[in-house]
């Protein structure tokens, strides 16, 4: 029984949803099947440990790349093209798509092995009054500035967006404005974050900043990669069951299926009778499922940047006042240079590859996503295997699981600028806490 849970429910219920459609078996059709094939293998091969980003990877891969848009060539849906993609492109797509699954899980086992486990150890505060004020003066400030950018207003803390609402503009430049969000609403997060791992006791203490970080955050009032980034760590840290590698690929399927369509009905609410909480067939056909369609349609149209879109990705922080012609996000581009009539759409990692080099920027994407989970799964992972035991390192670390999946969907420089902005935050509380330390006398200060 323990070896039917743990190796075959996921084969079941692929084949489940296999049967539940009427899917083509044709050429294309046996390609997707020996994607199918690979991607449970390799999330098989995930699950023989504690929760890690190999087996997000290829969770992704399968729903994403997979299984939906198999179900889409079945079915001759397109979401923003206005023709279906030629057979031929899905033969070449996929193929390209099973060299780099390959690339991946390769690059992880190699440097796996290679990697040591590094334990650090984490400051000890004697003042845990004045860490305690710190964390409580640092999460006000970000939840009251979270408020002043939602002008005041506690329904749009609630709800993500209102039919017929006219929603006033705060802070005119939409970069300022996104780089203010984000830093408010990542801030009483990692406050909370800190509490919980460093601090023992202050019940009191810890609730108000649970509060602070769930008004700012509240799960429908932000959008789904938001609720991500803060829940799936906190899920991570408050149940240590869900840290097994199988628990939490069953919880984020089920999440995919069940959850985040539920709050994307926040996107556009307009009263709760309308709420389903089941999602419906038309679920599997939305837009947040056009990863595939992006990355054939980059395939199909030969749209290379020979690296200009990975170059503003990597400078994404520079201000347009000084680029002027400073890139747009790969799908952006695409979707301009394509004649999309809706251009704001996605491009996963592997897609960007291809974007920035054609085939070898798949290639170096590729091992490159590979090498870093292997080095962030064996610098964290290990230690939480070993004690079971979580610090402020792991619920950073926790925090990359539930950013990864954004990282995979893309596009890039949105991805990028994100993560970064959440790294930069949970330093910045760490370091304002160490900071502290060199301000006390020496006998006011120890570690463990």
């Amino acid at each position: 029984m323990k070896l039917l849970i743990k190796y075959l429910w996921l084969p079941i219920l692929v084949f489940i949803f296999i049967l539940s459609f009427e899917l083509k078996y044709n050429l294309v059709g046996v390609t997707f099947i020996l994607l199918i094939v690979q991607s449970v293998i390799g999330l098989s091969f995930s699950l023989t440990r504690s929760v890690n980003l190999l087996s997000v990877y290829f969770i992704f891969t399968l729903v994403f790349l997979n299984l939906l848009p198999w179900l889409h060539y079945s079915g001759r849906y397109i979401i923003w093209r206005s023709f279906p993609i030629f057979d031929s492109t899905y033969v070449t797509v996929n193929m390209i798509i099973i060299l780099a699954n390959a690339l991946v899980f390769l690059t992880y086992r190699i440097f796996l092995k290679k990697s040591k486990q590094f334990s650090q150890r984490e400051a000890t505060e004697k003042n845990i009054a004045l860490v305690k004020l710190i964390l409580l003066l640092l999460s006000t400030f970000g939840f009251v500035l979270v408020f002043y950018l939602n002008d005041f207003s506690i329904i749009k803390l609630f709800f993500r967006g209102i039919i017929d609402e006219q929603r006033v503009v705060v802070v005119e430049s939409s970069a300022v404005s996104l780089l203010l969000g984000l830093t408010a609403r990542l801030t009483p997060v990692f406050c909370f974050y800190y509490a919980f791992t460093q601090l023992k006791g202050g019940v009191v203490t810890k609730s108000c900043l649970f509060l602070l970080m769930v008004l700012s955050v509240f799960p429908t009032g932000v959008a789904r990669y938001m609720a991500a980034f803060v829940y799936i760590p906190l899920m991570l840290l408050f149940v240590p069951a869900t840290r097994s590698a199988t628990a939490f690929a069953a919880m984020l399927l089920i999440s995919l299926v069940f959850i985040f369509p539920f709050l994307n009905q926040f996107r556009y609410f307009s009263e709760f009778r309308s709420l389903r909480l089941l999602p419906s067939e038309e679920f599997f056909y939305a837009a947040h499922f056009d990863a595939y369609e992006n990355f054939a349609s980059a395939v199909e149209g030969n749209f290379i940047s020979h690296g200009e879109q990975l170059l503003g990705s990597l400078l994404f922080f520079v201000p347009r006042l000084i680029w002027s012609d400073k890139p747009v996000g790969s799908g952006y581009e695409m979707a301009s240079q394509f004649g999309y009539q809706f251009k704001n759409i996605s491009m996963p990692f592997l897609g960007e590859g291809y974007v920035n080099f054609g085939i070898v920027g798949v290639v170096l994407f590729a091992v490159l996503i590979g090498y870093s989970m292997a080095k962030l799964d064996s610098v964290f992972g290990s230690r939480v295997r070993a004690n079971g035991k979580v610090n402020y390192s792991t619920a950073i670390y926790y925090f990359m699981i539930g950013a990864i999946f954004f990282l995979l969907r893309g596009d890039l420089m949105s991805s990028v600028a994100y993560i970064s902005a959440g790294l930069i935050v949970a330093l910045f509380i760490r370091w304002i806490i160490r900071f502290k330390n060199l301000l006390l006398p020496k006998n006011e200060k120890y570690s463990s």
